[in-house]
């Protein structure tokens, strides 16, 4: 819980509106231009402002302009600067204009923040020269629908697409080897996830908060992973990683194969009116049934050795905890 509102507070401190020039990353050279072009009426009394153009670098070879329609254009050859927080991206002080983002041809990753709260944004064409996207890159987009990942891209950072609250469909290619932790954390409009054969790596909580997730479908030839009904597990399913919250059904029995019920496994399913234990079960992480709100009754197998339950309450096996 600690993470999460630390999280919380994180984000809501990054929307708060800054003053004076934008931080810069030390590392690499970058600047930020506003251009007013006017031209002057014919009886010369006044002008009439036709546009306003940012510009700048957001890398060692890579530039920037954004438009008065709010199109932000990545230009240029090579990785895009990894930005210590949202405050420091160059467009940062215009970022709630920005409705649209197109990366060029050959930029090669997407930045740590580059769009954190870019509350706007509802469409971005990301090239396939991009192979990785970084730490909450379009974190708190929340007018962003749809995005489709391309298949150069092999990784997924961390809070990548967090609390993008809008977020229907992604696309994940079989390129993707590793989904970085809370990468969908809190993308209550999702509906369903597909995870490839060549993940080999997902991140703690990567789909935590996805209150309208009804399946997380696991490619049959994935070395690491699986899936049933709509379920995350590991690959021999002993572990249950992620319970798909947004599903309806009220009732769920564990299935025998499973040893450990993972931490937040079912946290916030809100549908779910009982779940049955079975023996097998050996461990039960932290916060596993938190926030259920509706679950009323937990059934643990009487054979279990580490476990039991009684009038639907989970207890360890000796009823002392």
């Amino acid at each position: 819980m600690k993470k999460r509102l630390i999280s919380l507070v994180t984000a809501a401190a990054l929307f708060m509106p800054t003053m004076g020039s934008m931080a810069v990353c030390a590392d690499e050279p970058q600047t930020e231009n506003y251009n007013e072009q006017v031209v002057e009426q014919s009886d010369n009394a006044a002008v009439e402002l036709l546009s306003t153009t940012a510009n700048g670098t957001c890398g060692y070879n890579l530039t920037w302009t954004l438009d008065d329609e709010g199109t932000l254009t990545i230009s240029g050859t090579g990785d895009m600067t990894d930005w210590s927080s949202s405050s420091s991206v160059p467009w940062y002080s215009s970022c709630s204009s920005i409705k649209n983002v197109i990366i060029g041809n050959s930029v090669t990753s997407i930045g740590y923040d580059a769009f954190f709260g870019c509350s706007s944004l509802e469409s971005v064409v990301i090239p396939d020269s991009v192979t990785s996207i970084g730490n909450w890159a379009f974190g708190a987009c929340s007018s962003l629908e749809s995005v489709v990942i391309p298949d150069s891209v092999t990784s997924i950072g961390s809070y990548a697409f967090y609390n993008c609250s809008s977020l229907e469909s992604v696309v994940i290619p079989d390129s993707v080897t590793s989904i970085g932790e809370d990468a969908f954390y809190w993308c209550s409009s999702l509906g369903s996830v597909v995870i490839p054969g060549s993940v080999i790596s997902i991140g703690y909580d990567a789909f935590l908060g996805c209150s309208s997730l009804t399946s997380i479908s696991v490619d049959i030839n994935n070395q690491y992973y699986s899936s049933e009904n709509g379920i995350l597990f590991n690959k021999d399913k002993t572990t249950i990683i992620q319970y798909a919250i947004g599903k309806t059904d009220t009732q769920y029995t564990i299935p025998d194969s499973v040893t450990s019920i993972g931490e937040n496994a079912f946290y916030w399913c809100n549908s779910l009116t009982s779940v049955v234990i079975p023996d097998s079960v050996t461990s039960i992480g932290d916060w596993a049934f938190g926030d259920c709100s509706s679950l009323t009754s937990i059934s643990v197998d009487i054979n279990n050795q580490y476990y039991s339950s009684e009038n639907g309450i989970l207890f360890n096996k000796d009823k002392t905890t």
